[in-house]
């Protein structure tokens, strides 16, 4: 994962280098990639027996169940707008959005907002990797036993970083 990011940070610096310096911005080659999972971000919040109603489902269509169920019925708004300070714009483009790309994308953005405000849970371990999930705080309890139950199988050094700063070593 260290050398995936290494190489999409040198990619996209080299493509946003031109566009932000023609404008007179800077590129700041040294920040962190927020490694995203919209379905694990959405799934550690809806309770258990919700969770466990969802039908078999098609590649991808998995993702659109959850985001039905959390996003578009305003919960997730509910939850996160009291941690996240963004525009109403933002909500209002949630709870609309159809396109399941675009629906990805916003998760996506949420979860970059809660870890450039160091809020994010950061799960994973130094050899494989890092990824960003909603605070603690807002998991349910099936979730946070369940992580809590696989890192004592796995014996992880490190399976979450809480109330920390987010930062990558590449």
């Amino acid at each position: 994962m260290r050398n995936a990011s290494r190489e999409a940070c040198a990619q996209f610096s080299r493509i946003l280098a031109s566009s932000v310096l023609a404008k007179g911005g800077t590129v700041y080659r040294g920040g962190p990639i927020v490694e995203a999972f919209p379905n694990a971000f959405l799934g550690v919040q809806m309770p258990e027996v919700e969770l466990l109603s969802i039908p078999k489902l098609k590649r991808g269509r998995r993702f659109d169940w959850l985001y039905e169920r959390m996003v578009t019925t305003g919960r997730l708004e509910s939850v996160l707008s009291n941690n996240l300070d963004l525009p109403d714009e933002v909500w209002h483009r949630l709870r609309l959005e159809r396109d399941h790309e675009l629906r990805a994308a916003l998760i996506c953005l949420l979860t970059a907002a809660l870890a450039a405000q160091g809020t994010a849970t950061i799960i994973g371990e130094a050899e494989g990797g890092w990824f960003c999930l909603p605070p603690w705080t807002l998991w349910q309890p099936w979730a946070t036993q369940g992580l809590e139950n696989a890192a004592k199988r796995i014996a992880l050094k490190a399976t979450c970083v809480l109330d920390r700063p987010f930062t990558v070593v590449l």
